[in-house]
């Protein structure tokens, strides 16, 4: 019976940090989510106050965003086969739809202002 309950136990607290783990791995995935949100409104923000045109100060900002976009796309790879979800301006949504958001995000650039992200 006290091997049962050890047994037992020592499952719950792998279990836990296991939640632990999961739970740092979410944090991190959000939090690159909402830093890539904010650069890209920014950069959007700043380009139509600029009025479509690529000033320097422009493509300073472009280049922030799509850093910010690698950074996020890296950490959904390392965490692909955990999570599938992300919070995305203020919504819980599949990470596939965020990089779809991404994907035509970038190519709308790249038509209405002729910006190519390289890194992408």
């Amino acid at each position: 019976m006290e091997e049962t309950i050890n047994t037992v136990n020592h499952t719950l607290s792998i279990l836990s940090i296991m939640g632990f783990f999961s739970d740092h791995k979410q944090q991190e995935l959000d939090a690159a989510a909402q830093i890539m949100y904010n650069d890209m409104t920014g950069f959007s923000s700043l380009l139509d106050c600029s009025n479509g045109v690529m000033t320097a100060s422009v493509k300073l900002y472009a280049e922030k965003a799509e850093n910010s976009i690698v950074s996020f796309c890296q950490t959904c790879k390392r965490y692909e086969a955990t999570h599938n979800f992300v919070k995305w301006a203020g919504q819980q949504t599949m990470v596939t739809g965020v990089l779809m958001a991404v994907s035509g995000f970038a190519n709308e650039v790249m038509k209405t202002t002729g910006y190519r992200f390289t890194k992408l």
